[in-house]
């Protein structure tokens, strides 16, 4: 050992050569730097831009199989639900917990194709066939932002024929409507066509959409 630190003492130039050489050893013995941009980086790149567009794609899918429709009427829970695209009016009736006692399935088109904002009347069984068919085909065909705007009827000027096409009003009903008017001056409320007998909460929210005092 002693001998080796004479001969660097004495031979300086071996010291420094004998440095270099070891760092350039552990130099050369240095693994390369992985570029994080290597030749699969671009298909990388590729892949994660297709995956964002199948994610927007995908979701204005799905918003296109979506419909709402409201449903009115005889049905157990009548309301706004949402659909598949492509639904009939089973399947809305399905949704609304089905068909009252007083429902008349047999004016109803089961199979009928339903569309975003659809309204569906589901007729009472003591209404006419043609006076509701014309309340089911109107409903079927409006698409406007509020389809009630155009069918709601006056309770202080309408006739018999006029409040059968109400949801749960029969030629009874309508006359005990027209009486109680007579009786007692025009309805100040909508909310007053329940003091006229036999009709109740139950029947007042099926309709209240559809009528107006004036």
């Amino acid at each position: 050992m002693n001998k080796i630190s004479d001969i660097f003492k004495e031979n300086k130039v071996v010291l420094v050569i004998f440095i270099l050489g070891i760092v350039y050893f552990l130099f050369q013995n240095q693994p390369e730097p992985v570029s994080i941009l290597s030749e699969s980086g671009e298909a990388i790149m590729d892949e994660a831009l297709l995956t964002m567009s199948t994610t927007d794609s995908t979701e204005i899918t799905t918003q296109e199989m979506i419909i709402y429709v409201d449903i009115k009427g005889e049905v157990r829970d009548p309301g706004v639900y949402q659909l598949s695209n492509g639904a009939r009016v089973m399947d809305a009736i399905e949704s609304a917990g089905g068909l009252t006692n007083e429902a008349d399935e047999d004016q109803l088109n089961l199979a009928l194709l339903l569309s975003d904002q659809m309204v569906i009347v589901v007729p009472n069984i003591n209404q006419t066939l043609e006076e509701e068919f014309s309340m089911v085909n109107y409903f079927a065909n409006e698409t406007d932002e509020d389809p009630h705007n155009e069918l709601k009827i006056n309770i202080n000027v309408a006739d018999v024929a006029e409040l059968t096409l109400l949801p749960g009003i029969g030629e009874k009903k309508a006359q005990a409507i027209i009486d109680y008017r007579e009786e007692y001056g025009s309805y100040q409320t909508i909310e007053d066509l329940m003091n006229v007998s036999g009709i109740g909460q139950k029947t007042f929210d099926k309709l209240s959409s559809m009528i107006s005092i004036q």
